[in-house]
């Protein structure tokens, strides 16, 4: 489906790109002109060929997925802002959500696995900090794979589509047609293909199958049909880590082996126990370097106590400032840059207090404060954190849409600032490397084009030689 296809907006939001498509629908990139922020609308049509059952089963469950979200308060799962049900097209259902930047976890895996044990570790950290909250509502996502995890540019782990999302204080048997079984084969646990009774312990299962794929490069079981995949979770063994990747050791092997227990009663007692196991894994700098992680691999957030904390009755969980961070995104969006700035600096401040060095998250913050130091007339000192944020960016691949964009706003402020040959020779080597990686219809690579053009004139006229 083309943006033709559909309307330029839903109800007060503008559509951009289409960024997704699943099997419950569309994700649409947009932006709220009345709150000045980005988001992402999850959009559901019904088949042509449905009935009127089938389309209320499927917005029933598109509902119960926006509903499921909004109570999860949790940094590592996206949050609900809105949900709209379209008032010409009863049948079309809209949620209106956080909008996210960064890599599933099933293109990293085809980019990087076997992932370094350390990261693998961090990673599992942050779902388990997911999955202890999602316990204690209680819930089950019944879906967790690679495919339905983000590593964001934040360095945050989030848990996407609760769409087939089981709660388990009510109806959740209404929202799965006869004769189907929710999930996906390679990640499913026993009792889900046996058609049980689904627990926390099932996702913990997924987690182990998850882990698995990141240390050995494929899941526990990746039989050609699903119905081969499906028997060997059932009823055979996997073969072990360690035996596939000695480097493992057997304290991390032993974890593996519980999470992928036939039995639920045999598994972990909790993510929260997990959570502790994989502890002593984890990373013990802050940045890739530090780990021999390899280059291009997103950094992930280091985690901190919070992360270790189970969640109180009234459901709160750790907001690692995300909260303000996003005020201060929305401010930002809205050019409100001095509130931003001052927001954006304290958060960069409580990070170097944590010992967090020039991980993802810190570049970004001070790209943005280079940024809104240049709309507060603070020219000088946005040169010199741009040029500090590049030398620093190393971290990063080549392609990182931070990276291009922070690249193509140093080069215009050198240009505003007059220094001519200095801003034509940076935005010549981002325009080199923009066609590349974004080709030369990218409107990113039109904007840096166009600036070339007008620095031409400008030293063309002024008889200076790049």
């Amino acid at each position: 489906m083309s943006l033709s296809d559909v309307r330029r907006y839903i109800g007060r939001y503008e559509l951009a790109e289409r960024i997704g498509k699943g099997g419950m629908g569309q994700v649409w990139a947009a932006r709220d002109p009345e709150l000045g922020r980005h988001v992402a609308i999850k959009l559901i049509h019904p088949r042509d060929d449905a009935t009127r059952t089938d389309t209320e089963a499927r917005i029933a469950r598109f509902r119960r997925e926006a509903q499921v979200m909004a109570r999860l308060a949790h940094p590592g799962v996206p949050q609900i802002y809105d949900i709209v049900r379209d008032p010409v097209r009863g049948e079309d259902l809209y949620i209106v959500m956080q909008r996210l930047y960064g890599s599933t976890l099933r293109d990293i895996c085809a980019a990087f696995a076997p992932l370094p044990i350390s990261w693998t570790a961090c990673l599992g950290v942050h779902l388990c900090s997911v999955l202890t909250h999602t316990g204690s509502v209680p819930l089950v996502h019944r879906d967790l794979k690679p495919a339905n995890i983000m590593v964001t540019d934040e360095g945050l782990a989030m848990v996407l589509d609760f769409g087939i999302a089981a709660l388990l204080d009510g109806d959740q048997s209404t929202l799965t047609p006869a004769g189907s079984t929710p999930g996906t084969p390679k990640y499913m646990s026993p009792e889900q293909i046996q058609a049980g009774e689904v627990t926390p312990r099932s996702d913990l299962y997924a987690l182990g199958c998850v882990l698995y794929e990141l240390l050995v490069g494929e899941p526990p079981f990746n039989q050609d049909h699903a119905h081969a995949v499906q028997f060997h979770h059932v009823y055979e063994p996997p073969v072990p880590v360690q035996a596939r990747r000695p480097e493992v050791g057997d304290e991390l092997n032993l974890l593996i082996h519980d999470l992928l227990a036939k039995h639920p009663e045999d598994r972990p007692a909790s993510a929260q126990e997990v959570l502790a196991r994989l502890a002593r894994f984890l990373p013990r700098g802050e940045t890739a370097a530090a780990e021999g992680w390899p280059r291009g691999l997103r950094i992930l957030l280091h985690p901190g106590p919070a992360w270790f904390t189970t969640p109180t009755t009234t459901n709160d969980a750790p907001t690692l400032h995300q909260d303000r961070l996003q005020q201060a995104d929305t401010l930002f969006d809205g050019g409100e840059y001095a509130r931003a700035y001052t927001l954006y600096q304290e958060h960069l401040t409580e990070l170097a207090d944590r010992g967090v060095g020039e991980s993802k998250e810190v570049l970004r913050l001070r790209g943005q404060l280079a940024y809104c130091m240049t709309k507060l007339g603070e020219v000088t000192q946005a040169l010199e954190t741009y040029e500090h944020v590049l030398k620093a960016a190393e971290i990063l691949p080549p392609d990182d849409p931070f990276l291009l964009a922070t690249r193509r706003r140093h080069g215009l402020l050198l240009h505003s600032t007059g220094r001519l040959v200095e801003a034509f020779h940076v935005l010549v080597a981002l325009h080199r490397d923009l066609l590349q990686h974004l080709g030369t219809e990218s409107p990113e690579t039109a904007r840096v084009r166009d600036a070339l053009n007008r620095l031409r004139r400008q030293l063309r006229s002024g008889r200076q030689q790049p």
